[in-house]
């Protein structure tokens, strides 16, 4: 008796064959492995990003601090208790400021070398700085400031 081979494979061990075992598991490895990759690049992204945020946020502070005439080391102390270890560095115009705050390498960033700086500019605040401290009033050239006329009320007309 002859027996049928419709529908069968051949063995593994068998010349027209060929075996498949163990090929799941090199799958599996080899996802799980690309899974852990793009999971430390998503953490190193996102540690990144928080990093320019509080940067972001400690120069929109400290140049808010600048406009309104804050000496040097009054920014640097509230830099360095709203961000430890950031350097800060302000820059006077004419009629602006710019804080620039670098976030201290640490983190994946650190490891990277990336370098994490946020910059923000704020128009100076009327009063604050140059002429307008000075008492001057660019017109007259004299030490008055024109202020306007307040109503009854300390309203102005």
């Amino acid at each position: 008796m002859k027996y049928s081979t419709a529908g069968k494979r051949p063995p593994a061990n068998s010349p027209g064959g060929h075996s498949e075992s163990g090929m799941v598991t090199g799958e599996v490895a080899i996802g799980s492995l690309v899974l852990a990759l793009v999971t430390a690049f998503a953490l190193a992204l996102g540690h990144i990003a928080v990093a320019y945020l509080e940067a972001n946020d400690t120069a929109r502070m400290a140049a808010r601090m600048a406009a309104l005439g804050e000496g040097d080391d009054a920014i640097k102390a509230a830099v360095e208790r709203s961000f430890p270890g950031a350097s800060v560095s302000v820059v006077s115009g004419a009629d602006t400021v710019e804080a620039v705050v670098h976030a201290p390498r640490k983190g994946f960033s650190g490891r990277l070398g990336i370098d994490v700086h946020a910059s923000v500019t704020a128009a100076v605040e009327p009063g604050v700085g140059g002429e307008a401290e000075a008492g001057r009033d660019a017109e007259t050239g004299n030490g008055a400031k024109d202020v306007g006329d307040i109503g009854a009320g300390g309203e102005a007309p």
